[in-house]
């Protein structure tokens, strides 16, 4: 899993067979910010730029905080948001919102940032090969951040829009994904055990709905190599099921 997840899903890294990450992705980075990067927004200092973008892959999977971005790249926070808004408007990342009941509180709230290719956070990150990222500090979001970008895009391969959030409370319980349909809310929480169990969920029993809106069973997506149940209905997946 790891392999895949460090390697990415580019499709050059998988048609020709001598092409490196660092042959790829250098190349890659210098045509983004020659091309897309100028085109969309001013960028005086390239050197900035790449300490923020190596930053916001630091932080995949995690809340912004543009204050502290800022401080990596010694820029503006205002400049943060700016050029946070390039990387997503260029297809680098995405933007997660917060659940609330209330869905125009949600731009008052800090979203959660998620890279779109893993193999390119993986790089920006310094991490060389999938051994070293499996058993560094960034197993558990990069995992998260490849789970998010496979959830997405099974939704958009079938042409669906996928209404997904995250969720967290004043008191730090959180559930890494809830997708919204038809009234109801399913969980999701994602684990790099092989033996969740059902306190993997416990965020889920704090969320709060609206009236006429249903929190159903949730899904621990996994390193488990089958199916399990997990009791009240709620379920283990491996992640490679997705």
């Amino acid at each position: 899993l790891y392999d895949r997840i460090w390697k990415g899903g580019y499709p050059r890294m998988f048609k020709y067979a001598g092409t490196t990450p660092e042959d790829y992705f250098s190349a890659y980075l210098n045509t983004y910010i020659a091309r897309d990067v100028r085109a969309l927004t001013q960028v005086g200092d390239t050197h900035a730029f790449m300490r923020f973008i190596r930053s916001a892959a630091a932080r995949t999977a995690q809340q912004v905080v543009y204050a502290d971005m800022a401080k990596d790249a010694d820029v503006s926070p205002n400049t943060v948001k700016k050029w946070l808004s390039v990387l997503e408007t260029s297809g680098v990342v995405d933007i997660l919102q917060p659940y609330y009941v209330n869905t125009s509180k949600r731009l008052t709230k800090s979203p959660k940032l998620y890279f779109n290719d893993t193999g390119l956070c993986a790089w920006l990150g310094g991490w060389h090969s999938a051994r070293v990222l499996q058993q560094g500090a960034m197993a558990g979001p990069i995992l998260e951040t490849w789970v998010y970008g496979q959830l997405r895009r099974s939704f958009t391969n079938r042409g669906i829009r996928a209404n997904l959030t995250y969720y967290r409370n004043s008191n730090g319980a959180e559930v890494d994904f809830l997708l919204e349909q038809n009234g109801k809310l399913y969980p999701m929480e994602v684990k790099r055990s092989s033996s969740p169990r059902l306190g993997d969920l416990s965020g889920a029993a704090t969320i709060p709905t609206a009236p006429g809106v249903q929190v159903q069973p949730g899904i621990v997506l996994c390193t488990a190599m089958e199916i399990l149940p997990l009791g009240r209905g709620n379920y283990a997946y491996p992640i490679s099921m997705i």
